[in-house]
C-alpha cells in the first residue's frame, strides 16, 4: 500500500509525477525504468507532445460542439 505522502504526491502531481506515471503506461515500462533510460530532454519532448495533443483534441471538441 502506497504511503500517504504518495498519494499526495501523485494527487498534487508534485514535480509532473503524475506525466510519468501515464508515461510509463503509455511506453510499457516502469517509472523507474524512464528515469533510468530516458534523458531529461527526450522526457520534456513527450511532455510537450502529449500537451499539444491533449489542446489540439479540446480545440476540436470546441469547435464541433
Amino acid at each position: 500500500m502506497p504511503t500517504k505522502a504518495a498519494w499526495l504526491a501523485l494527487a498534487d502531481n508534485v514535480d509532473g509525477i503524475e506525466f510519468e506515471h501515464f508515461l510509463a503506461t503509455r511506453l510499457s515500462m516502469t517509472v523507474a525504468q524512464i528515469r533510468a533510460r530516458m534523458t531529461q530532454a527526450e522526457f520534456v519532448r513527450w511532455e510537450m507532445y502529449y500537451a499539444r495533443d491533449a489542446q489540439a483534441k479540446e480545440m476540436a471538441a470546441r469547435q464541433t460542439g
